[in-house]
């Protein structure tokens, strides 16, 4: 095969992503129903095993999502004709990300303060409120907005590798993933094998290679299965490596939790190989399925603005979530199995519908969304 990338037409490849980038969306709210009562809930009951169940079923929203991110940011544009025109336009995104921080950070820290006076009987002071500049700086954010943080981190380093992708061939982008296979997954999953075994318990595997660790490989995956043709065995292999990582995450998870009788949930990392495995597989499947299917114009209208407003949904799905429990309606309000997929979808529909609120405003619509 060439080394020059084989990419789809862009209306089917933005289709496809957006698709994705969709039910990515909808995974996130899927991710924190099932987790608003993980933790509190007795892990011997039937309840707390289904949200094992759809907490494990949906580990690859994050992954994917930083995928997405690297289908478009690492593919050299050809209008830009050098560094600086580059880094403008980078320049402009991360402008985009730290006002969406400023902005969401202080709407969450406000959040939390009222929630804590009305339902808690909390008083809200002066110094809380001078202090919401500080723990926007110094963290920790609001449970959900840690993402922005890693996001622009990863746009900072964008023009360096979006230099490395332009000057590859598929041999070295192939060689960084398995790098990041090994070390950047393999590693943590080891020292995680280790932590739970009595005898070797405490000792870790030592190779510190933060330059492949984190979240700069899935990165650049997100480029690479965009933009190159996976060949049949190794789709199958992902494909099978994948339901066996749903599998173990799922049965490891249930195991360490019922044989310590609290929540275990070390083995949800993103940065491991049951979670790389299955990303790659959600990503490949949504590219063979939708990559070459044709909608109407009217269809295709609505999955293109629906995929626009899912920044949006993301940072404000966790607002609603908290509301929707303030009222009663949390996923323990009947049987889990059916209420996490219910809640979720309540939602996503009404953090579509804030987002496209604030839109109407402008200057929310062009900075904090």
């Amino acid at each position: 095969m060439k080394d020059e990338a084989k990419t789809a037409s862009p209306q089917n490849r933005s289709l496809y992503i957006d698709l994705l980038r969709i039910a990515a969306a909808f995974g996130v709210t899927v991710l924190h129903a099932a987790a608003y009562r993980w933790d509190n809930t007795p892990v011997r009951t039937l309840n707390w095993q289904v949200m094992n169940v759809y907490d494990s079923l949906v580990r690859w929203v994050v992954p994917v999502f930083v995928m997405i991110s690297g289908v478009f940011h690492l593919a050299p544009n050809k209008k830009e004709t050098g560094f600086n025109e580059e880094f403008k336009v980078i320049v402009k995104k991360i402008i985009r990300i730290v006002c969406a921080i400023v902005f969401w950070g202080v709407f969450y820290n406000l959040f939390t303060m009222a929630t804590g006076y009305f339902f808690r009987d909390e008083p809200i002071t002066v110094y809380e409120l001078i202090k919401i500049p500080e723990s926007i700086i110094f963290g920790p954010p609001y449970y959900h907005l840690w993402f922005l943080y890693m996001l622009l981190g990863l746009y900072l380093l964008t023009p360096v590798f979006r230099c490395f992708v332009s000057c590859s061939k598929r041999e070295h982008i192939e060689y960084l993933l398995i790098l990041f296979f090994i070390i950047g997954t393999g590693v943590p999953f080891i020292n995680k094998l280790l932590d739970i075994i009595p005898v070797l318990s405490g000792r870790i595997f030592y190779f510190p290679a933060p330059e492949i660790s984190g979240y700069i490989g899935y990165y650049a995956a997100g480029y690479y299965f965009a933009n190159y043709e996976i060949k049949n065995k190794t789709r199958t292999a992902i494909y099978i490596l994948a339901i066996v990582s749903l599998i173990f995450t799922i049965a490891m998870t249930s195991f360490l939790s019922l044989t310590a009788n609290e929540p275990a949930g070390i083995f949800y990392d993103y940065i491991l190989p049951n979670t790389m495995f299955t990303s790659f597989a959600i990503f490949l499947l949504f590219k063979d399925v939708f990559k070459n299917k044709n909608y109407s114009a009217k269809k295709t209208g609505f999955i293109s603005k629906l995929s626009r407003d899912t920044f949006g949904i993301f940072l404000i799905h966790a607002f609603v979530l908290e509301v929707l429990s303030a009222i009663g309606l949390n996923t323990l309000i009947i049987n889990p199995v059916l209420s996490i997929p219910i809640i979720s979808l309540i939602v996503m529909v009404v953090s579509e519908i804030g987002t496209l609120t604030i839109r109407k405003i402008p200057v929310l619509s062009k900075y904090v969304l």
